[in-house]
């Protein structure tokens, strides 16, 4: 300790007494600041009150002592009480008006003579106020007084000059206290301390801090010890703990080695299941393959289409995944011709399935002569719902059914509606919601099962469609709708059934612009064809 110099660190500990006894002062100086404002207000306050009640205390006796006088109309005795009110040195003013009239004479202050009621009422260094006077529950009068508060602010004065110098007494008493107080309870054995832990700090681990003071300064250079004596500890724990760290070092390698080894084992694991993956892929992908290959082999052939002589027919589909869900056929057999159109819930591998037996159902029934509509429905629906059940799926599909003869279609089963285009463009919508009922959902639905029928004549014809064409979205969420598709169908009429299959398939996908396809799309336009006389008197069917 003697190797030091205390003279470099004397400053320091001064600096710390005066930040302290500043801070102390200005602490102290700022509550007799706020205590001393606070004072003034409660003063000022107080004395205002004092005025208020000793005035309402004269409006209360007035309106005892005035009451008679004023009912008499003895002017002469009300003058002489509302003088006496003035005795009090803090009202300056007094009248008594009736009905909007002086009928007491002001009585003012003589500092106050040449001022009106309106003067006072203007100023905040007055308070006005005034009191109806009643006598057997009639207004005799009002009494109007006014008091001045110059008394106030005289006392305020006095208030805040005692306050300020009391304050200024307390504020040098406090300062002198802290100076002295600081230096010698603070400074000088923070100095101490400082010259110990200077030492500490350049490695001496045995010099002793000096802990003969008293209070919170002793309690600190007791912990300072202690803490001296933790970090000559802490120095051995650390070469301990160096020691053990090399130990650890070299095993780290053989840890490393083995953790490694059992990454090696959990990517091949990794790897035989990703291998496994795959397989399943593409065996999954072979058989939605095979599965879109059956559907698009089921579907009518454009020579099969052509033979139909009566109908000029068109036909469109095209799936959201990688099997579809919708259905349509065109059959012809024995002179009748059958058209069909239907979607199943959902699309994908179990509804690309439900919609080939639903083909396989409807040629079989046909082929089998069957005419009547609810039979045809009630018998394909037993099918379908005994194979799905099978299936152990819920997939079930709305199915309309088309048979026409001679210009007449009748229809059954539940679907999307049907449009009807006339020769001259105009579009009739046939609700299929009553001829009905979904099929594969329940096993009965003979009581649902409706016909309708409509006759066409020569340049009429049908269109039919998907939910996927009318629920198509842009990128704004904007639907196609129902009344864009009957648009355009009366707009393109005119055109053969494959040209207006086309456009009404360029505008779905020029409305859906870059937006995913979301539902399958499907589309069949039937026209029946105009007639024109052969030469021998025979008439044979004409392209539209």
């Amino acid at each position: 300790m003697e190797n030091l110099s205390p003279q470099q660190h004397v400053p320091k500990m001064h600096s710390i007494s005066r930040h302290f006894s500043y801070a102390f002062i200005s602490v102290v100086t700022l509550i007799l600041v706020l205590f001393a404002i606070v004072a003034i207000f409660v003063n000022r306050a107080r004395i205002d009150t004092e005025l208020m009640n000793r005035l309402d205390n004269a409006l209360n006796i007035a309106k005892i002592a005035l009451r008679v006088p004023l009912w008499d109309i003895d002017i002469k005795s009300s003058s002489n009480f509302i003088s006496s009110l003035l005795l009090d040195e803090a009202i300056i003013y007094a009248r008594v008006i009736w009905q909007g009239r002086v009928i007491i004479p002001p009585i003012v202050d003589k500092n106050y003579e040449y001022n009106d009621l309106s003067y006072f009422e203007k100023s905040a260094q007055f308070i006005v106020k005034s009191t109806d006077i009643f006598f057997e529950e009639n207004n005799v009068g009002t009494l109007q007084l006014v008091m001045s508060r110059a008394r106030t602010q005289q006392e305020i004065f006095v208030n805040i000059l005692g306050i300020i110098g009391l304050t200024v007494l307390i504020i040098i008493a406090i300062s002198l206290t802290s100076i002295v107080i600081t230096r010698r309870y603070i400074s000088r054995p923070l100095l101490q301390l400082q010259r110990s832990a200077t030492l500490i700090a350049n490695g001496n681990l045995e010099a002793t801090i000096e802990t003969s003071g008293a209070g919170e300064i002793g309690y600190l250079a007791q912990n300072l010890n202690a803490m001296r004596e933790s970090i000559k500890q802490l120095f051995g724990a650390l070469r301990t703990s160096n020691d053990q760290l090399e130990e650890a070092n070299r095993t780290l390698e053989h840890r490393v080695a083995e953790r490694t080894e059992q990454l090696a084992e959990a990517n091949a694991a990794v790897t035989a299941l990703n291998a496994q993956l795959q397989a399943d892929n593409l065996r999954m992908g072979a058989e939605l393959n095979v599965t879109r290959k059956l559907q698009h082999m089921l579907l009518p052939t454009t020579e099969e289409l052509h033979q139909i002589a009566d109908l000029d027919i068109a036909c469109y589909m095209e799936s959201a995944d990688e099997v579809g869900g919708d259905y349509y056929d065109v059959l012809q057999h024995n002179g009748q011709i059958k058209i069909g159109i239907g979607d199943v819930t959902g699309h994908g591998l179990e509804s690309g399935v439900l919609m080939v037996m639903t083909q396989a159902i409807v040629r079989a029934l046909l082929a089998s002569g069957e005419t009547d509509p609810v039979r045809f429905l009630v018998a394909l629906n037993y099918a379908l719902y005994g194979n799905v059940q099978r299936m152990g799926t819920d997939k079930n599909l709305t199915l309309a059914l088309l048979d026409y003869t001679a210009g007449d279609l009748r229809l059954s089963g539940q679907h999307e509606t049907m449009l009807v285009v006339r020769n001259d463009g105009t579009v009739e919508v046939v609700d299929t919601i009553d001829l009905g009922f979904p099929v594969a959902l329940t096993a009965e639905i003979a009581d649902f099962i409706h016909h309708t029928t409509v006759h066409l004549q020569p340049g009429d014809g049908v269109v039919l469609y998907t939910d996927g064409i009318t629920e198509a979205e842009n990128l704004t969420g904007e639907q196609y709708g129902l009344e864009r598709l009957c648009t355009l169908a009366s707009q393109s009429w005119a055109a053969p059934a494959e040209v207006i299959k086309e456009r009404l398939v360029t505008d779905v996908r020029q409305h859906m612009g870059a937006q995913t396809m979301y539902d399958d799309i499907t589309l069949v336009v039937a026209k029946r064809r105009r007639v024109q006389p052969h030469t021998k008197g025979e008439q044979i069917p004409s392209v539209p």
